[in-house]
Parts: structure tokens; sequence; C-alpha cells
């Protein structure tokens, strides 16, 4: 048996973050500022978030990977990139100098992940037999891959927003196909919401909203305030989470 004392605490596990939020809200920006941090590129908007950092930060370091082009810069099927996702990404777990593998973004993954299955069933459109797979293969990756690799995870997502007769935004969720996503906070450590809002001279703001809400079901395990100000960098946070 295991016991947890005062003098004998337990030892931190790697963060299983979740981050989610609307486009241009800070989500990749975030990502990029945790230890070493590789990113599986299904986006491909590396180049906006670097650019923003670097002006701020010179010693921005990341390795990342672009998921639908290979090496010589050919396109890959979208029907092989889910199997070129896990093989990059098994590569990173593996690799000494990487201590945060980033998704980005689940959102993209999804449509890897249905046409993956799709093609391998033989099928043209999804029935609740083939939507077994398809949940299978998504939680190899958010369930399995932080267990697997023993590094800290951040994954990318955007949002969907559900609306009432009178068109008013009442709830927020993860931007992928499965009603999985009802419980998702089960599958993170941590879930939180990235957002941006107009600053003074034409520059924007970014905060960090870590509490749940009557739009969002977020997750917060570090006793962090309800929002976090990141417009100057995140160090701080991350410091505080993975310290």
């Amino acid at each position: 048996m295991n016991k947890i004392t005062k003098s004998t605490p337990m030892q931190g596990e790697p963060l299983s973050l979740l981050l989610l939020g609307p486009p241009g809200g800070g989500k990749t920006t975030l990502a990029l500022q945790f230890p070493n941090p590789w990113v599986a590129d299904c986006d491909l908007n590396l180049a906006g978030p670097s650019r923003f950092l670097l002006a701020r930060e010179s010693g921005l370091e990341f390795g990342f990977d672009t998921v639908a082009r290979g090496p010589e810069g050919e396109d890959i099927l979208l029907a092989d990139q889910w199997s070129r996702l896990l093989d990059l990404v098994t590569k990173a777990a593996r690799d000494e100098w990487v201590k945060t593998i980033v998704i980005d973004s689940l959102t993209h993954i999804n449509y890897m992940i249905l046409t993956h299955v799709l093609t391998k069933q033989g099928v043209q459109e999804m029935t609740r037999r083939e939507w077994i797979p398809f949940r299978q293969e998504l939680l190899r990756l958010v369930w399995g891959l932080p267990h697997l690799c023993k590094k800290h995870c951040v994954y990318v997502c955007h949002e969907s927003f559900e609306r009432n007769d009178k068109g008013a935004v009442v709830k927020h969720s993860p931007a992928v196909s499965s009603k999985l996503t009802d419980h998702f906070g089960a599958y993170f450590t941590n879930v939180w919401r990235c957002t941006s809002a107009p600053g003074v001279a034409g520059h924007s703001t970014f905060s960090v909203q870590t509490g749940a809400d009557g739009l969002n079901s977020l997750k917060n395990t570090f006793s962090l305030p309800f929002t976090v100000d990141v417009t100057n960098g995140a160090k701080a946070l991350i410091e505080r989470c993975l310290c």
C-alpha cells in the first residue's frame, strides 16, 4: 500500500492540459511557452504565435512536425494523416529534449480520425458501429498518450457554441465530434479557456480562464485565480503548475 504523509507527499504527475477557446484566443501561444515543447502541427498555424513570442522572447525554442506534409514537403492524404500523427508523437515521446508534447489541434485531428475510421471500415458515413473505433482512437491520444510518454501534454482545441432560441450563447463546448466531450474533463488534469480582447494602442490582451462557470466546464487543480492575465507572458502561471 502506498501512503501519503506530510514528509512523503505524492510526487507530481505530468500535466495533461486541454486548452479551449476561439480562434486568436492565444491557445497556441500559451502552449509554446511550456518547457521544451514539440508541436504536432495540424492547423498550420505556428507562424503567427512564434513571431509574436520571438518579438518578445529571443530564447524561444520549440520543435514541430507538420502532420499534413511529409519530410520533403509532399502533401499527406487526409486518410493517412492519423497514422502519421501517431508515428510522430511516438518519436517525440522518445526524444530526451522534449519535455512537453503539444497537440494542435484536436479539432483538426477529429477529421483525421473520422476519415481513418471510414476508410478502414470501408463505408461512406458514420453509423453507431463506426463511432466505437472513433472514440477508441480519440482516447488513445487524450488518455493514453500522457500515461505512455510521461511528459507534459498540452492539447489545443477550438470551441463550438450552443445557442438558445433567442441566439444567445448558453454553452461553450470542445469542437470534437464525440459525446466524450460531455465529460472531457475526466481525461485531463486541467481544462482552461484562452481568450483575447482589445487593449490599449491597438494591442490585444490575453487571459486564461481556469474556473468553471455557466458557459464552461473548466477544471483547475492548482488553486489558480479564476482568470489569469498572460498578456505579458505565461511564465509565472506555468511555473506554478509545474513546480
